[in-house]
């Protein structure tokens, strides 16, 4: 009975020393390079043997300025084995394989690989960490495909960019996510945005670049309309080929109306053209000084009002229609469009108003409605044609009569 009891408890033991044994491997040396050349100050490499299964883990850890490249893991006869050789050498078939645990990480950052120990003692196992360093992008040539954008609501980006270094006179192009990140700011509304791109991986620095966000202010003209009105929820800088102008006042029949240089926000402005009036309108962000148009009544809106919702017993309401304001009280005002309110008893006996470029009769002209007419109608006062009549200050001819423009 008391060898039974004796064989069981030595076959446990051997049990548990079969399932507890530790693995058996050589030592871990690290090497770091930078391009292939021995140096201690591109980075760091840590690792730790598993003592259940031998996986080696190493933790790689650049530093600033720098990425790794490659990690490789050499197997060599140990020093107890080598020393009773008289030699040290590396064994045959000495690469080991070795495998980052994701091979999506930035190479610049802290990376983990891993590789199998040699099961036995008799080797070691030399890790070579080569790094190189990262590059600088501030310098690289961006290639915007678009740089101006229509407000729509929505961010806009930079999908189609390039991003081309040059080294050795040797251009190449950068991929999107995996060589740099793009960073947006104010790329929703009308304005300036601004990418702020940031190298990643291999390179390394910023640079940023601008793009404009413009609106399109959908009006349309033609023989007949030759002015049109815009209300704006930003200020805006006038469109090329165009004129801004405010509403000052309305005298009898006439609306009259002074120059702005800028569309301001939330007022109501009319535009006509100089010389062609182009077919589609966009307008950038104005950013300039900004001075309140405060003798300015045209009023508009931001969304489509219904005449009646405006007009009352006390006042009517005028809207631009074929360059004259017409008094209605039907219908609806689109959205960004403007209207005049006047006082009811003053608009009694006034169907139609036509617009009066701010003009004056100084005792030899008559005041005289400015519509827009084909360029050869304006002449000045030796009998020649003039060309954007309305923008100049001075003494014209329109249609027979003296036209004063101040």
């Amino acid at each position: 009975m008391m060898k039974n009891s004796k064989r069981i408890f030595i076959m446990m033991v051997a049990s548990l020393l079969t399932a507890t044994s530790l693995w058996a491997s050589g030592n871990v040396s690290v090497i770091t390079k930078l391009d292939g050349t021995v140096n201690t100050n591109v980075g760091t490499v840590t690792y730790r043997v598993s003592e259940s299964n031998g996986l080696c883990t190493l933790t790689v850890t650049p530093a600033e300025g720098y990425y790794v490249d490659a990690i490789t893991a050499e197997k060599t006869i140990s020093g107890d084995l080598a020393q009773s050789r008289g030699f040290r050498a590396p064994a045959m078939d000495n690469m080991l394989s070795v495998t980052p645990a994701d091979v999506n990480a930035d190479p610049s950052s802290i990376t983990v690989w891993t590789f199998q120990m040699p099961g036995s003692t008799d080797y070691d196992v030399e890790v070579v960490a080569d790094f190189k360093q990262r590059i600088d992008i501030s310098n690289a040539v961006v290639m915007l495909a678009e740089t101006l954008f229509v407000y729509d609501g929505t961010p806009k980006t930079l999908n189609d960019t390039k991003l081309v270094l040059t080294d050795d006179e040797i251009q190449y192009e950068l991929v999107l996510g995996v060589d740099y990140t793009i960073n947006y700011a104010d790329n929703t509304n009308v304005g300036t945005a601004t990418a702020t791109i940031t190298g990643m991986g291999n390179y390394q620095g910023t640079l940023t670049k601008t793009f404009s966000i413009v609106r399109e202010l959908n009006i349309r003209f033609s023989e007949t309309n030759a002015w049109a009105s815009y209300y704006a929820e930003e200020n805006l800088q006038v469109p090329d080929g165009l004129m801004a102008y405010v509403v000052t006042g309305i005298d009898h029949h006439f609306v009259e109306v002074r120059q702005t240089d800028f569309i301001p926000m939330h007022q109501g402005v009319l535009l006509t053209y100089a010389e062609v009036a182009p077919e589609v309108i966009t307008a950038e962000a104005y950013d300039g000084p900004v001075q309140e148009s405060a003798d300015n009544i045209l009023k508009g809106c931001s969304a489509s009002t219904a005449v009646s919702s405006l007009a009352g017993d006390d006042k009517s309401i005028y809207v631009l229609y074929n360059d004259e304001f017409v008094k209605t009280t039907k219908g609806s005002i689109p959205a960004f469009r403007c209207y005049l309110e006047v006082d009811g008893t003053e608009a009694a006996a006034q169907a139609r108003l036509s617009i009066n470029i701010d003009e004056e009769t100084d005792g030899i002209c008559e005041k005289a409605v400015v519509t827009k007419e084909p360029v050869a109608a304006v002449y000045d006062l030796n009998g020649r044609s003039v060309r954007n009549a309305p923008l100049k200050k001075g003494l014209f001819i329109v249609k027979g009569r003296k036209v004063v423009v101040k």
